[in-house]
């Protein structure tokens, strides 16, 4: 079965009518159900007087070259996630610090040292927390390279730890987060 092989015909035809060169792109099923992908080059050949004497048609099988550009188009969705997961657990810390930092200025100009000491502790875990997060994010990508096993979860200390990371956020935006899980572990890859 040829898909594309009318378009082939008329390809041929135009080539010999109008003495231009072509290119398409045929499917060939083959018996076994294999589809094999061929680009097809026409170009018309002349007779020394001039006249056009027919066309040459050079087919090429491109089929691992559409294999391999859909595994290409599918590693680059892959990394534009893994890139948008990474930025996002980047950026909320980051925030979380900064709003920490407006708090102490705050603090110091009131001359409450105590809780600038305070926020400046928090400072310094959220930094060990951004730190956490780009040895996991690494982790992660190590991760899509190889097939790690999948272990216990607790998500109750999971989602402990997520809120924890945004508390800064949570307290200045006037967010609460409340959970009610009914699945308290599961069988997962802690890193994703």
């Amino acid at each position: 079965a040829y898909l594309g092989y009318d378009s082939l015909h008329d390809d041929i035809q135009a080539c010999l009518t109008n003495g231009e060169s072509r290119t398409t792109t045929i499917h060939v099923a083959h018996r076994d159900g294999a589809e094999h992908i061929y680009s097809v080059h026409i170009s018309p050949w002349a007779f020394a007087d001039g006249h056009r004497g027919g066309a040459t048609v050079i087919a090429t099988d491109v089929s691992k070259l559409h294999e391999k550009t859909a595994e290409l188009k599918s590693a680059n969705e892959e990394l534009m996630q893994f890139s948008y997961r990474a930025s996002h657990d980047l950026r909320g810390p980051i925030s979380t610090v900064k709003g920490l930092a407006d708090f102490i200025e705050e603090d110091i100009a009131s001359g409450d040292t105590d809780e600038a000491i305070a926020n400046a502790r928090k400072i310094a875990g959220m930094m060990t927390r951004l730190e956490e997060n780009v040895h996991s994010i690494l982790d992660l990508a190590r991760a899509d390279l190889k097939d790690d096993a999948c272990i216990q979860v607790d998500l109750k200390s999971l989602l402990d730890e997520v809120c924890a990371g945004l508390a800064g956020q949570s307290a200045k935006a006037g967010v609460s987060i409340e959970s009610d899980l009914q699945t308290r572990h599961v069988q997962a890859q802690p890193v994703r």
